[in-house]
């Protein structure tokens, strides 16, 4: 059975994995960082080519296909936790999951600070931000 998921499908009932997040690509090209969004789209970093991307559950593993703007489309298998496998027109494509960033004073990306004054949206997660820090904190404590 074939039950396919994509982005803003109300239907689908949520899980704690998601595909969405920052991955290690490896290819015969080289290493790069796929960035997969909730939106259904996703960009390599390096270079900036993007696309849509589309998740399936066939029998007993999930596929993931990529639908390059610029280039054919990539068919992958989720061989391990974490980690998808499938063919290019160049060789092998491996995607290993990226753990969440945890040490800002070395992260590639600059955290955004929360909002404050008039203009700040009310705090709905009980005092914890989205990366599961404490509101408020500007640095990590050391």
């Amino acid at each position: 059975m074939l039950r396919q998921f994509r982005a803003g499908d109300d239907s689908a009932t949520p899980s704690p994995w998601s595909i969405v997040g920052r991955w290690t690509s490896t290819t015969p090209d080289g290493v790069d960082t796929l960035n997969i969004r909730l939106d259904g789209s996703f960009d390599r970093a390096k270079d900036g080519e993007s696309g849509k991307w589309t998740l399936s559950g066939v029998q007993d593993h999930l596929v993931l296909t990529l639908g390059w703007d610029n280039f054919p489309q990539t068919t992958l298998t989720l061989v391990k936790d974490n980690q998808f496998r499938g063919a290019t027109r160049k060789g092998e494509m491996v995607l290993d999951r990226k753990p969440p960033v945890t040490d800002f004073d070395n992260a590639a990306e600059t955290p955004q600070p929360p909002k404050t004054g008039a203009a700040a949206a009310p705090d709905k997660s009980g005092g914890v931000g989205p990366l599961g820090l404490r509101q408020g904190w500007a640095h990590r404590q050391r």
